[in-house]
């Protein structure tokens, strides 16, 4: 499977900066998590595939890269209560509906969610977690 043009490009506008602890969300096959590793102390992927999970741990022994984890969860929950000082995320690009009978097999390009609820859900807990940590650091 070749890298799609859409994580090219994603790859290319990355931070990519020395960070203790690092987070590549929606992961898929490891690319991004691969790219940032050799800047990072601890990598951690995760993906709510475990297809895509298995593949990118391949890839990073491949490229004998240790210092990645991978995890399979939706979003946030596999790393819940952990703080990271770099997080990139490549996400599911395509809202549309998805017939049940596909759902599992393209979750790579569909958040498995119907329409905006992907995004709207994924910065909602942004937020809450942001508010959060203020609420604590104050």
């Amino acid at each position: 499977m070749l890298v799609s043009p859409s994580s090219l490009e994603v790859a290319h506008l990355m931070t990519r900066r020395p960070s203790r602890n690092a987070l590549d969300i929606g992961t898929g096959c490891g690319f991004l998590a691969t790219l940032l590793a050799p800047f990072c102390e601890q990598v951690h992927a995760i993906d709510v595939n475990p297809a895509a999970v298995r593949t990118a741990e391949f890839n990073a022994r491949w490229n004998g890269l240790s210092n990645i984890s991978f995890e399979t969860g939706n979003l946030l929950e596999p790393c819940a209560g952990q703080h990271f000082d770099l997080i990139v995320c490549n996400p599911p690009f395509l809202i549309t509906p998805v017939p049940e009978v596909f759902s599992a097999r393209y979750l790579f390009k569909h958040s498995g969610l119907a329409g905006d609820t992907f995004v709207s859900t994924s910065r909602a807990e942004s937020l809450r977690n942001s508010s959060k940590k203020t609420a604590t650091s104050t």
